[in-house]
């Protein structure tokens, strides 16, 4: 079990942590900026950016081990593709559907893809109509995760920020910022949770 927090800040830059139970912690930082951006020193570059954040995040940053700091860019297919398969060949998880991380479903697909493709090639008799079946499946379901996970940010904000993007991070103008917040402050948190559910309702393929 955990619990997740958020942080939008205006300039561009996203702060989220995880509080578990067992009193470990995990957080990511958003930043937008140019494809293959790299820092000499990661972890010194989150303390430039985020040392004036509210608690807990400079207590966070200041707990943490340069070398456990991941870096990678965020990339998602922006233009849904015509198939997941071609012949004989398969495509899965981010191959197929890449998507930003607004509603944490990226891997959560990718395993949906893999469960969908091993019950597909036991349920018919050759590898073309398995992956038919399995391209029938996954499609409409994995591209529609990936539109809502890109258009996640931008529904709470509704049309104000919209030309700033649809990722919160990406919110800079002091208008579109405050907006977001009003927004963000205005939506009850049963409803956000709700949102965000909503794409975890799937009942797996029986492999039996």
């Amino acid at each position: 079990m955990y619990r997740l927090r958020a942080h939008l800040g205006p300039g561009g830059a996203e702060f989220g942590h995880i509080a578990f139970l067992d009193g470990r912690a995990e957080w990511h930082a958003v930043l937008s900026l140019p494809s293959e951006t790299r820092f000499a020193d990661p972890l010194a570059e989150m303390r430039r950016r985020f040392h004036t954040r509210h608690d807990p995040i400079p207590a966070l940053l200041d707990a943490t081990r340069a070398d456990t700091v991941l870096h990678h860019d965020v990339d998602e297919l922006r233009t849904p593709l015509p198939a997941h398969t071609v012949g004989r060949i398969v495509l899965l998880g981010d191959a197929a559907h890449a998507m930003p991380p607004n509603l944490g479903q990226g891997a959560c697909q990718a395993l949906e893809d893999a469960v969908t493709l091993a019950a597909s090639l036991r349920a018919e008799t050759t590898v073309e109509a398995a992956l038919a079946r399995y391209d029938a499946e996954r499609r409409p379901r994995s591209q529609a995760v990936a539109r809502a996970a890109r258009q996640a940010v931008a529904q709470a904000v509704a049309q104000a920020a919209r030309h700033a993007g649809s990722m919160g991070q990406k919110v800079s103008h002091p208008l579109a910022v405050a907006l977001r917040d009003t927004a963000m402050r205005l939506t009850p948190s049963r409803a956000a949770l709700r949102m965000i559910l909503r794409h975890h309702a799937w009942v797996p393929p029986s492999l039996t």
